[in-house]
């Protein structure tokens, strides 16, 4: 998880829904003011004068060292949320896609190689449907139920 840039700022983001047998790729994160352990999708940060479609191809090339394919745009996400007791605010751009590296799916753990003590790994939908884990942004139940 980055640490938040410029207090007070909202950050525009990108993030990317990869799926496989009933399983999300998200990053495991852990705030330690909360306690509390919780996943993100895979992305990050937009760019000045970067588009949105653009943005998530660098970001996951960056993170798991492959491209994409099969992008299709999902949704726009507002996440007003308190980090480490530091307060944030995003607009996230959610795509979905698949991997063009097909032995990703098959890992239990992928490092992220520009974060390489962050570690990505498969959450059951499941778990994220009944509240066994936490993904932020959060996500209605009805898009999680469509996965």
């Amino acid at each position: 998880m980055e640490a938040l840039r410029e207090p007070g700022m909202i950050h525009t983001k990108v993030m990317c829904v990869i799926c496989h047998e009933g399983k999300v790729l998200a990053t495991r994160g852990f705030d330690g003011v909360k306690n509390e352990t919780f996943y993100r999708l895979i992305g990050g940060g937009v760019h000045f004068q970067e588009l949105a479609a653009d943005a998530l191809r660098r970001e996951v090339r960056e993170e798991l060292e492959t491209e994409i394919e099969n992008v299709s745009f999902l949704q726009v996400v507002e996440n007003i949320f308190t980090y480490l007791a530091a307060p944030g605010h995003e607009v996230i751009f959610i795509y979905a896609a698949d991997l063009i590296r097909r032995d990703l799916y098959e890992k239990e753990e992928i490092p992220i190689a520009d974060h390489p003590s962050t570690i990505a790994v498969w959450v059951p939908v499941t778990d994220l449907i009944s509240g066994d884990a936490k993904l932020y942004p959060s996500l209605d139940r009805s898009f999680l139920e469509a996965l």
